[in-house]
């Protein structure tokens, strides 16, 4: 039966993910909602960190900031070990969804090393395109403040 089942399982993650991604986030909740019963009852503790950064992603979209930020918190915690893609991922996501600058950044660069280091060329590409956004953003921001140039760069 766990046979079998993996292939659905994985499916449902995937499409819970491009829900989260694309605004569809209700439906990847509930999507995640099955995906997490099925997790437990078969024992997959494998899925567990990339189903809980996937439901953080969701909740950010919806406003949901506290609750987001706990999920991926575990996310992070729980990463370690688990498969490169997933790695990768859950550090891309607590990117978009911890509070602080810092934070965020640090978990930006370390999912930019890692997708770098595994040869995860999409994953690198995402990672990069948001540092670069990131970086624009900032210097857009000192631009208003009246602190033109690249003194902090």
């Amino acid at each position: 039966v766990q046979t079998c089942a993996l292939p659905i399982f994985m499916s449902g993650v995937s499409l819970a993910e491009i829900h989260a991604r694309t605004g569809r986030c209700d439906e990847a909740l509930e999507l995640l909602d099955i995906v997490s019963k099925l997790n437990q009852q078969l024992g997959y503790r494998l899925f567990a960190p990339k189903i809980d950064a996937i439901r953080a992603l969701a909740l950010k979209s919806l406003g949901c900031d506290a609750e987001a930020v706990e999920h991926v918190r575990r996310a992070i915690e729980a990463e370690h070990g688990h498969d490169a893609v997933s790695r990768v991922l859950c550090a891309w996501i607590a990117s978009r969804v911890l509070p602080s600058p810092e934070d965020s950044r640090g978990q930006l660069n370390h999912a930019l090393g890692l997708a770098r280091q595994l040869g995860l060329r999409p994953l690198e590409a995402l990672c990069a395109i948001d540092s670069h956004d990131e970086a624009r953003a900032g210097r857009a921001q000192r631009s208003e403040l009246g602190m033109g140039g690249d003194w902090l760069d």
